[in-house]
């Protein structure tokens, strides 16, 4: 979110920030007089939990050094404006695919977030989408080493999974083919390297890594136009059109709000073991897409049209092939975590704050 928020997000950003601080199952105390370093910190689910990590800091009167790792230095003092003022946050120039880095902080903790995330980029530029995401984590990995902190989180998603056709819950030791040979398999290979480089540093060099598997996360930090499923589906609901799905809709997976995802992050980077996977997601937000665009059309009142029918094959893209992850997260629940906002929450939270923003 920028400086054009609306009150209305204003008010859904605090009351999400006061819902993850509220979490009591987070020992905020061991970040007193700390420092933590995220990178990509001014993407959606990192700058949710910059301000939380900052949040807690004023709340508590405490000291606490957050490192924003940014490329772009104006976005980040545009967003975290109140944060920097305040003496909490302090923004690192620092870009994945440069080829030497040499940062002049220590960090106690750290967050890798910076990645690729749109579908379009993974196909549009695939080099960029396979360098950022080995490159930038070999980076954040000998940083890690030589600083010697105490505890990283790295970010990976669901997709390392590959195509799974069924609804049995996928634990994290269990994968499905992925084809090396499409140009959108530079998303999710490069992740899979990214992991098992996490995995290797662990191993041979006690680097305290830990791996979060987050499903497709959403909040209204957010882009409307970012063309994935949930924002064109807030995006009907926001201006009252119908829903059009292209595919019968049949793909299923899990969404999680970013609180949600904050909470678990968080839990990982204190909690978790080291070299280990955790899958983050919400099992009861575990849906089609046309399951979901139901909920939404009966909470908007909205008319859903499927067009699969009258589409021929070609037009419907990347998106005829039928994808069903279910993540098993009791190794995270096990932690601690637990979600707590359904799908409905979900929606009335993003359409809230965005058609406020118009």
């Amino acid at each position: 979110m920028d400086e054009t928020i609306s009150q209305a997000g204003k008010d859904q950003l605090a009351g999400d920030i006061a819902e993850i601080l509220e979490d009591r199952s987070i020992d905020w105390s061991r970040f007193d007089g700390r420092s933590i370093a995220v990178t990509g910190a001014t993407g959606a689910i990192a700058s949710l939990l910059v301000r939380a990590l900052a949040g807690y800091a004023h709340s508590a009167g405490k000291s606490l050094a957050i490192f924003a790792m940014v490329r772009n230095r104006n976005k980040a003092e545009t967003m975290f404006v109140q944060e920097i003022s305040d003496g909490y946050v302090h923004v690192i120039d620092w870009d994945p695919l440069a080829e030497r880095q040499d940062p002049d902080f220590k960090a106690d903790y750290m967050v890798h977030a910076a990645s690729v995330t749109a579908s379009k980029v993974y196909v549009e530029k695939p080099v960029d989408t396979i360098l950022t995401n080995t490159e930038g984590t070999a980076s954040v990995l000998k940083y890690a080493k030589d600083a010697h902190v105490k505890s990283l989180v790295y970010l990976s998603t669901m997709e390392v999974y590959g195509a799974s056709e069924d609804d049995n819950e996928i634990k994290e030791n269990r994968f499905f083919p992925l084809d090396c040979a499409v140009v959108r398999s530079s998303y999710p290979e490069s992740k899979r390297i990214a992991e098992t480089m996490c995995v290797a540093y662990a191993s041979q060099y006690s680097v305290p890594v830990k791996i979060a598997r987050l499903v497709q996360t959403v909040g209204i930090e957010g882009n409307r136009a970012d063309g994935k499923v949930v924002s064109e589906f807030a995006g009907c609901a926001i201006d009252g059109r119908k829903i059009v799905l292209l595919t019968r809709g049949d793909t299923a997976r899990s969404f999680l709000y970013s609180t949600d995802a904050v909470r678990a992050i968080l839990q990982i980077l204190l909690n978790g073991e080291n070299g280990v996977a955790y899958n983050v997601a919400n099992a009861s937000n575990y849906c089609t897409i046309k399951e979901m665009a139901e909920i939404v059309c009966d909470e908007y009142h909205l008319p859903l049209y499927i067009a699969a029918d009258s589409l021929q094959a070609e037009s419907r893209g990347w998106y005829t092939h039928v994808v069903r992850l279910n993540l098993d997260t009791s190794r995270l629940t096990g932690l601690g975590w637990n979600p707590q906002i359904s799908i409905r929450e979900m929606f009335r939270r993003i359409v809230g704050a965005w058609r406020c923003a118009l």
